[in-house]
């Protein structure tokens, strides 16, 4: 009773494909072989995966319910390129804002002297970047509009700006050898480059999962689709570690835990990034290359 059940409950597309053989270049799900022309209700002669199991974890009948987007690849490409160097931007303000907490940063026996200018410098030349990659998308929305995605978009755009714009400041300002205890350079430092960041991270929560519903891999994920809410708290996180080092003495044990504080909220923003790079890879794949139709893949037998 139980066997017809599940019998009745199997996806439509796994029935009847013994009538039907794949019709265009088609690789195993587990081995890469290429079963064109094979019987859907075969297995793969490399391996023995069945047929019907690669044709069922291939296509997605999900996205093609939904509105062609306008230039996909376009955002396709854009959309993991502004992340990344968002991503390298931020990890070297990280370390721009390390180290002028701790005036040099020595990194095992290398013993590399680093100057916060040209952390700051790096990050800014990345944060430009960012919105030069932001450019395309932003163009593709104004002609043609994302249903739902307009506020998103915006915000990524303006984000990265602003990001952009505090990484001069940044690296101005620093430029000045204020006190890292000055709570003035906190403001350079840290305040502004984290509100520009807490702008593009709603930018994202609002594009991404979007977008995303276009990926099945994306739509599947649970424990490595990333939340842009523990981004935003761990900027939180920053800013109060970065204002406990800014008012306590060096030598305080206050200062040592702001220090820690700081260097936690900083870790986890950059692997939240390091996910986000990875989801939008997901959704690039989707983009450039979306997987058949069912009516794409197989043919009757003749």
């Amino acid at each position: 009773m139980q066997a017809e059940q599940n019998q009745d409950q199997s996806p439509p597309i796994l029935e009847d494909l013994n009538q039907l053989r794949i019709a265009i270049p088609f690789n195993c799900v587990r081995c890469s072989y290429d079963l064109l022309g094979l019987s859907g209700d075969t297995d793969c002669p490399e391996c023995g995966q069945p047929v019907r199991v690669s044709i069922y974890e291939t296509i997605d009948p999900a996205t093609k319910r939904l509105a062609q987007l306008p230039k996909p690849k376009v955002i396709g490409n854009m959309l993991p390129l502004i992340v990344i160097s968002f991503f390298i931007s931020a990890l070297w303000a990280s370390v721009g804002a390390a180290v002028v907490s701790s005036h040099f940063a020595s990194f095992g026996t290398l013993h590399l002297r680093l100057r916060d200018t040209e952390c700051f410098t790096l990050a800014l030349a990345f944060a430009f970047l960012t919105v030069c990659f932001s450019i395309p998308i932003l163009k593709v929305n104004r002609n043609e509009h994302f249903e739902g995605c307009n506020r998103g978009l915006l915000l990524i755009g303006v984000g990265s700006i602003c990001w952009t714009v505090s990484m001069l400041l940044a690296m101005l300002f620093v430029r000045k050898e204020i006190h890292s205890q000055d709570l003035e350079i906190v403001l350079y430092d840290t305040i502004f480059p984290a509100v520009s960041g807490v702008i593009l991270f709603i930018g994202f929560k609002l594009f991404i999962p979007r977008i995303g519903i276009r990926s099945r891999a994306f739509r599947q994920a649970q424990v490595s689709r990333q939340r842009m809410n523990d981004l935003l708290i761990a900027v939180v996180v920053i800013c109060f570690g970065r204002i406990l080092m800014a008012m306590n003495q060096v030598d305080s044990n206050t200062y040592t835990f702001g220090s820690i504080i700081m260097i936690m909220g900083m870790s986890l923003i950059l692997v939240g990034l390091g996910y986000t790079v990875w989801n939008t890879l997901w959704i690039r794949k989707s983009l450039i290359s979306p997987p058949p139709s069912i009516q794409e893949l197989v043919r009757p037998i003749d």
